[in-house]
């Protein structure tokens, strides 16, 4: 076996020696096969012209042939392999070929097409990495394959999880993905992305295929958490503003007949006659100044004067009203404690301050049971002093907690939900915000108010 290499090129030689002889040999068998006389000499030579110009014509065949091979079928070929390259997905895949004519015209273009295929998608990702909205890019297994720098910034890194894992810390799919549906129907659609934290994304989704054919789906968020909070705003302030249109409306025609028969009651309870119903004049007395109550906070509700302002401590103001405060505790078996450190002095409305702290600790008192401990503290923080209420009752359902301060929603068996939204217009007529956290363990609110000079 190591010498058949040997012997095929010792081969190769003979043959083309024999090649080179085989010519004059010829003549030399045509005379003696064919002896022509005296004509012999003249048939030699011709059959020695014949012969020549046959091997003229094959060594031009030959030179043509690899001519041909080498200036036409290689550049082919290669242009084909990387032709070839280019479809399976190798967008790298070139043509190093100088050449001239229709071939050189022809690897030229094939060059200039694989360049458009391998900048295409490098300036689409340039495009989404620049885009200013959360973007990225899915693919069939529902791995996020590309996230762009907003997404990353606010959201992470995604480092190719799957949207479940990512998003809803899942282990499966989700319950009718929209994913899914867009990757089965290939039209675009528009869904929300609600995150735990309180985030929402509006998001538009769009199917394409790779350059490969993989089916993807390229997603864009828009995060839409504060139009969301203005959206409930303007709904807030669509109800008070209905609220106000109709206690402007009937409040006093209601108030004056509910007078007159508040004093005619007290009047009947007086009499001799009427002393045996005592319990019952009371009761419907007790049913007047509640409906009366209501009208007065609807009536708080649409006033729009100017709030006059004073210097006052918070402090001050709640050791005033604490023996009210756990006169009503007292009453409900219930504790109340003050936690109250050195603040500044801020420029409120007296009146209307104590009415906001009072609706907040009656509403703390009634969702605790028997037992139960209301704090009431302050206390200064960057800018702002802080007015804080925390119960220990059960808390606020989530569906509820996002919606308080808008009239008409309460948890009370028999609320008008109007209280805080009363409080709500307070705070912002003292440029103060309430927020709130609840829990299984109670619930905070907690009014910060705008440090200003006096």
């Amino acid at each position: 076996m190591q010498n058949i290499p040997g012997k095929l090129k010792a081969n190769s030689l003979r043959l083309r020696m024999l090649l080179i002889a085989f010519p004059a040999v010829i003549p030399v068998l045509v005379v003696m096969v064919f002896p022509f006389g005296e004509n012999q000499h003249l048939v030699m030579h011709i059959t020695i012209d014949v012969i020549y110009l046959v091997l003229v014509f094959a060594a031009f065949a030959i030179l043509m042939w690899k001519g041909g091979e080498l200036v036409l079928f290689k550049p082919l070929n290669a242009l084909t392999r990387a032709a070839r390259r280019l479809a399976d997905g190798d967008m790298g895949a070139r043509v190093d070929l100088v050449c001239t004519g229709e071939t050189g015209e022809l690897a030229r273009a094939f060059a200039d097409m694989a360049d458009s295929l391998e900048t295409g998608p490098k300036k689409l990702y340039a495009i989404i990495e620049g885009l200013p909205v959360f973007a990225w890019v899915q693919s069939l297994d529902y791995t996020i394959r590309l996230a762009n720098r907003s997404f990353i910034q606010s959201l992470g890194d995604p480092g190719n999880k799957h949207c479940y894992e990512f998003f809803h810390n899942k282990s499966e799919i989700c319950a009718n993905c929209r994913l899914a549906t867009t990757l089965q129907t290939q039209k675009p659609g528009s869904f929300e992305l609600n995150f735990a934290n309180g985030k929402i994304l509006e998001v538009y989704q769009s199917f394409f295929p790779d350059i490969d054919g993989c089916p993807l789906v390229l997603r864009m968020g828009i995060d839409i958490t504060g139009k969301k909070a203005v959206e409930e705003e303007i709904i807030r302030l669509d109800r008070l503003n209905l609220v106000g249109e109709m206690a402007a409306t009937i409040a006093h025609e209601i108030r004056n007949p509910l007078t007159t028969v508040r004093g005619f009651l007290q009047m009947l309870e007086a009499k001799n006659e009427g002393s045996g119903y005592s319990d019952y004049y009371n009761l419907m007395i007790d049913e007047l100044d509640r409906a009366n109550s209501i009208i007065m906070e609807y009536l708080s509700l649409t006033r729009i004067t100017r709030t006059i302002r004073e210097s006052c401590n918070l402090n001050d103001l709640i050791r005033q009203i604490y023996p009210l405060i756990a006169s009503d505790a007292a009453g409900l078996c219930l504790n109340v404690k003050t936690d109250l450190w050195e603040i500044p002095s801020l420029a409120l409305n007296k009146k209307e301050i104590r009415q906001l702290l009072l609706n907040l600790v009656r509403n703390g008192l009634e969702a605790m049971n028997e037992g139960g401990t209301l704090t009431i503290s302050t206390f200064a923080e960057g800018d702002r002093v802080v007015l804080a209420v925390r119960d220990q009752g059960g808390g606020v359902d989530p569906a509820i907690l996002n919606r308080l301060g808008t009239p008409f929603v309460t948890t009370k068996e028999k609320g008008t939900g109007l209280g805080l939204p009363v409080c709500y217009a307070i705070a912002d007529r003292n440029s103060a915000e309430i927020s709130v956290e609840s829990g299984s363990g109670g619930t905070i609110f907690q009014v910060g108010f705008k440090v200003r000079p006096a």
